[in-house]
């Protein structure tokens, strides 16, 4: 099948409950019982990437602390594959939604925060860890996360860790309500653009040679540090 040299914003990533149910529980097999299932990206984080004049979607990349809990890093991403680096910044998952004393989903964009240069060294480390063959990331159109993001009562964009039948890693992505709870009879989003082949021109997040020279710090976003502290 010939691959579309851009892309449109239109793109179906759409699968059923059976399906994201069994790309879930095919990671968790393949997994240690307490790995991090996947995380969370707040409305206010995922908005701003896909409302840029020039964004058709989003490209996600794997990132990868020296604890070796796995997050996501999320980009905005024009229609010929670029990752928009000179717009909205950059952003990074959290474990889970944050929640206020009365059990609601806390909006803060904050929470999402990152530096290019940090968000480089967790893309670097991810792919020096990586097993041959895993993708670097993928790509979903703004048609699709705009569906999961107008759902009523969404407040975000809980991803799950999952594998193919081809034992290739994906994601699958859904709503989360102001309680914190996936939305899985909503829309759910997977069959990505992977990262290769459609990856990006060589850039801090995807190519080596932007990376830090020497040691790669650890990075890890406030929650997870505090939620760490709490388990030592």
């Amino acid at each position: 099948m010939k691959l579309s040299p851009k892309f449109t914003g239109e793109e179906n990533h759409t699968v059923s409950i059976a399906e994201a149910l069994d790309f879930i529980k095919r990671y968790q097999l393949q997994t240690a019982p307490d790995a991090v299932p996947g995380g969370f990206f707040a409305r206010q984080a995922v908005q701003p990437l896909i409302s840029q004049p020039r964004a058709v979607g989003a490209r996600y990349y794997y990132g990868m602390p020296e604890s070796g809990i796995p997050l996501l890093l999320l980009v905005g991403v024009s229609a010929n594959r670029n990752d928009i680096l000179d717009g909205e910044p950059v952003k990074v998952s959290v474990l889970n939604p944050p929640l206020s004393g009365s059990g609601l989903v806390v909006q803060a964009v904050s929470h999402h925060q990152i530096s290019l240069e940090d968000a480089a060294r967790l893309t670097f480390n991810y792919r020096s860890r990586k097993a041959p063959g895993q993708p670097h990331g993928g790509f979903f159109g703004k048609a699709a996360l705009q569906r999961v993001l107008s759902q009523p009562g969404c407040t975000g964009i809980r991803f799950w860790f999952g594998v193919s039948e081809d034992s290739i890693r994906n994601l699958v992505m859904l709503g989360v309500n102001q309680y914190g709870m996936d939305m899985f009879h909503g829309a759910l989003l997977e069959m990505s653009s992977l990262c290769p082949p459609l990856c990006d021109k060589a850039n801090p997040l995807n190519s080596s040679t932007f990376s830090a020279k020497g040691a790669e710090p650890e990075y890890l976003p406030a929650e997870m540090d505090a939620q760490l502290a709490d388990a030592a």
